[in-house]
């Protein structure tokens, strides 16, 4: 746990709450979540705007880096989707025309599928493929300014939806494997994990009814 001040940066917060590790455990196979929860103007969107761009950095940089030529787009696959949840209808942030206003379903998944824990589901919601940190920050950007926002007393410009992004990586690496002459072809070996990015709708009704709780609480 830590307690971030007014003069920390988003790159301090990053390393220290624990994100950079999410991610990196990320590219690794292992899936992850990084959530901002809170009230209106404390900037949660702020803060999880600037986080995910650390995240995105990072995934590339282990693409780069790490793995330097030995995956190419077709072995390192990154997808991104974006949605809203908003006066709890789910919505997709990447689409355009008439589909952008239109619900998405939410599905029960089977274990062994795509969702393999057999969780819930968005049914049809848009993956794009990014191959690079501009173009998946670029797609980033548009979700966010679809993002439906209303007028509330305490902030002009506060969310009234929670916003919640996923990278979905897939690397497919070729383990050596050699036959008896040295021919063999190799096992092909697949990792599939998930990174989930949440900013969370102001928390003020939440708040009222914890102050009303506690005043009937003192009456």
């Amino acid at each position: 746990d830590n307690a971030f001040g007014a003069m920390d940066t988003c790159k301090e917060v990053y390393k220290a709450s624990g994100a950079e590790g999410i991610v990196e455990g990320f590219v690794q196979g292992v899936n992850g979540a990084v959530c901002a929860y809170g009230a209106t103007a404390t900037g949660k969107t702020h803060t999880m705007k600037s986080l995910s761009r650390f995240c995105v950095k990072d995934v590339f940089a282990h693409k780069e880096w790490d793995l330097g030529s030995v995956l190419g787009d077709a072995e390192f696959d990154l997808r991104l989707s974006a949605v809203e949840v908003y006066n709890e209808q789910v919505y997709d942030l990447l689409q355009t025309g008439k589909a952008r206003h239109l619900p998405l379903r939410l599905l029960e998944g089977q274990r062994g599928s795509a969702s393999r824990s057999g969780g819930v589901v968005v049914d049809k919601a848009l993956q794009v493929k990014v191959t690079s940190r501009e173009e998946c920050d670029a797609f980033l950007d548009r979700a966010l300014r679809e993002r439906e926002t209303a007028r509330l007393k305490t902030n002009e410009r506060s969310s009234r939806s929670h916003f919640v992004a996923r990278l979905h990586l897939r690397q497919t690496r070729q383990t050596p494997n050699p036959g008896p002459q040295g021919d063999g072809e190799g096992k092909a070996d697949i990792l599939s994990s998930t990174l989930t990015l949440v900013d969370l709708a102001g928390a003020e009704q939440q708040l009222q009814l914890l102050n009303q709780l506690r005043s009937f609480e003192h009456q």
